[in-house]
């Protein structure tokens, strides 16, 4: 069993985020996060360990009006969903999911950038 520290990129439908798909087709390559990520990190899903490992690349510090927008929400992995058949769109589903486990929309937030180092077992370096 890995003894990586981990990050979790559970796939919440409700709010259009299914992240793993888009990570392992290159797709995805940040994650927006409260904290800057260092080092390696695997992926967990519903408290899993999924054998993807992750090598942070970088952060940027980012506010509200650089990342509340459906081009950064779409990048980060959220996709328009619908509700009583009205159309809610990415940049909606990532305020949400930010209400939702931080009760708000922080002011700043860090833009955590990575590259896939293993996949499921096999290493890709």
């Amino acid at each position: 069993m890995s003894k990586l520290p981990t990050i979790a990129m559970t796939p919440m439908p409700e709010y259009g985020y299914d992240p793993i798909p888009l990570i392992l087709s290159g797709e995805k390559k940040h994650t927006l996060r409260k904290q800057k990520m260092h080092g390696r990190k695997e992926i967990t899903v519903g408290h899993k360990r999924t054998g993807i490992v992750l090598l942070s690349r970088g952060w940027i510090k980012m506010t509200q009006a650089e990342f509340l927008t459906d081009d950064f929400a779409a990048a980060d992995g959220f996709r328009e969903t619908y509700v009583a058949g009205s159309p809610v769109s990415p940049r909606e589903n990532l305020i949400m999911l930010l209400e939702h486990f931080y009760g708000d929309v922080p002011e700043t937030m860090w833009c955590n950038h990575f590259r896939v180092v293993q996949r499921l077992e096999e290493e890709t370096e």
